[in-house]
């Protein structure tokens, strides 16, 4: 589970002025339950804090969905797709064609929905000109570091009990909710598991 955490905070887009306001006020408020915030993620990098010279574990490209008001996660990896609700988890196999149905981790899912709500806007402090920082109450550490010009995220850093994420290239659009399916490509002939 801990694996997924690192897909939610990388992004690539334009800002004015206020870096953090207009990432929320801009782009995030977009979403609602017609569309879906649909974030590409390049060039994530995990290590863990633990190991002495800090090698790297992962590498991975991703996209990501959300949608707050279906509280609502897919994340499309290379090999799988995690698909995040109310109701359950799933997980589905590309290689193999399978689909884990579990219990649903409303706390991570809830925790994860937390942070395109835009009152998290109002957690980050500003460490130096155009880096910020949040630490929530789940111990997620996220630090985001703006260019000169606060138009560009330059890098995102996310620290989750043992694990660092570091994040380069991302790029962020909404999509029509009921195109979901266009982009996660699921077989509708998979195998299905039941592990509730």
């Amino acid at each position: 589970m801990i694996k997924y955490i690192f897909f939610i905070f990388y992004f690539n887009i334009l800002l004015p002025d206020e870096c953090i306001e207009n990432l929320y006020y801009s782009i995030i408020d977009k979403v609602d339950k017609n569309t879906i915030l649909k974030i590409d993620i390049e060039n994530v990098a995990i290590s863990s804090k633990n190991q002495i010279d800090n090698t790297i574990q992962e590498e991975s490209d991703l996209m990501l969905f959300v949608n707050p008001d279906y509280k609502e996660l897919y994340i499309d990896f290379s090999n799988q797709i995690l698909i995040m609700n109310k109701i359950n988890n799933k997980i589905y196999y590309k290689e193999t064609n399978q689909m884990y149905i579990e219990n649903p981790d409303s706390v991570f899912l809830e925790s994860v929905l937390d942070v395109f709500n835009n009152e998290f806007a109002e957690e980050f402090i500003e460490k130096n000109k155009n880096q910020f920082e949040i630490i929530d109450k789940n111990g997620l550490s996220i630090d985001i570091n703006f260019n000169i010009e606060c138009a560009n995220i330059k890098y995102l850093n996310i620290v989750y009990e043992n694990m660092l994420i570091n994040i380069e290239n991302i790029k962020i659009d909404t999509i029509d909710y009921n195109s979901i399916n266009q982009y996660l490509k699921i077989s509708e002939d998979y195998f299905e598991y039941d592990l509730r």
